[in-house]
């Protein structure tokens, strides 16, 4: 599933944080010399090599200390990669110089660069949080499907300058396609459904576009704002603090019942093959982490069926089933398939 891919993301660096001014610059990859462009861009291929062939012992060598001393959650990322990348074909499409030499070391601050693109008016912003001082550098290296692979990828690489050699301080890997569909096509059939006033399906699909576009959680452009400022615009009240436990929804059903709503996505099924409406909520049955079965599995198709009574355009033929979660007891999330047909 997309969020899959951003847990494994987040085993190696978080980031995320509000911008902080802090002695930090970016060179973007048309300014860069020749000879580091070149540099940059072939170690970044070794690693992304290395990990498409899931040769963990090559990129435990091509590792920054700070993921060699504990190089088990990195190995973990390697396996399962290898088996999305099987047969891909490796390009680097982007890089970016990231020059955190100013930083002080007892700075807490998040690391803030702002890359102004060459002779356009847009941008690329990255806000680190951790980020000791160095030389780092942001290399993006698309997977292209051949042979056995059906799916592009994205491969965001930090690399740390460490004496002479540029090693992996983090990999934040995420498929490019979802059920068929790149982030554009996601980002502009959102824009359709916003006019055919279908905001909740809109709000979906400008999520799974972003899921799709951003290089890593805390990278973001000139375009990705334009998409997410339109997403705010298009949502419906009821969505524009997003749903989670924080910040729950009510959905009123038939006879006076009411289920809390917790989370509602749209995300991709581990092969990117099918794309599933995710539903979250707080389950009313009792008992739920002992059992009930039965109860719970009602329970969960009963919710799925007030939301399509609520808003018929969630109906679409975009989703292969709805995937619900049933959250209460001290047991975990009782989960359910629910098919279109039991909608």
């Amino acid at each position: 599933m997309i969020r899959s891919q951003t847990v494994l993301a987040a085993l190696l660096v978080a980031a995320m944080a509000p911008a902080a001014a802090a002695a930090q610059s970016c060179t973007t990859q048309a300014k860069l010399p020749t000879n580091l462009r070149d540099t940059l861009a072939g170690s970044a291929l070794t690693i992304a090599t290395a990990i498409r062939n899931g040769d963990t012992a090559t990129v435990q060598q091509q590792s920054a200390s700070d993921l060699t001393e504990n190089f088990s959650a990195t190995a973990y990322v390697v396996r399962t990669l290898a088996e999305q990348l099987r047969s891909t074909t490796l390009h680097v499409t982007h890089l970016y110089e990231l020059d955190a030499n100013g930083r002080s070391s007892a700075d807490q601050t998040p690391a803030s660069f702002t890359c102004t693109l060459t002779g356009l008016s847009s941008e690329t912003d990255f806000v680190i949080s951790g980020l000791p001082p160095g030389l780092y550098a942001f290399a993006m290296v698309e997977a292209v499907p051949g042979g056995q692979s059906d799916r592009s990828y994205l491969l965001s690489l930090l690399l740390r300058q460490q004496g002479d050699r540029w090693l992996m301080a983090g990999v934040y890997p995420h498929p490019l396609s979802a059920a068929g569909h790149d982030g554009l096509w996601y980002w502009t059939d959102a824009r359709s459904r916003a006019k055919a006033k279908q905001a909740w399906m809109a709000w979906l699909e400008y999520g799974v576009a972003d899921a799709l576009l951003r290089p890593a959680n805390f990278v973001s452009t000139t375009h990705l704002d334009r998409l997410r400022n339109e997403r705010a615009d298009a949502a419906p009240a009821e969505l524009r603090n997003g749903i989670s436990g924080d910040s729950p929804l009510t959905l009123n059903a038939a006879g006076g019942k009411s289920y809390t709503l917790t989370g509602l996505d749209a995300v991709a099924s581990d092969d990117g093959a099918q794309l599933f409406l995710q539903v979250s909520y707080k389950s009313s049955v009792s008992g739920n982490d002992a059992g009930n079965t039965a109860a719970m599995r009602a329970e969960n198709i009963a919710v799925v069926k007030a939301l399509m009574v609520a808003h018929p355009e969630l109906k679409s033929n975009l989703f292969t089933a709805a995937s619900v979660f049933a959250q209460g007891g001290s047991g975990p999330a009782f989960a359910t398939q629910v098919l279109p047909s039991d909608w």
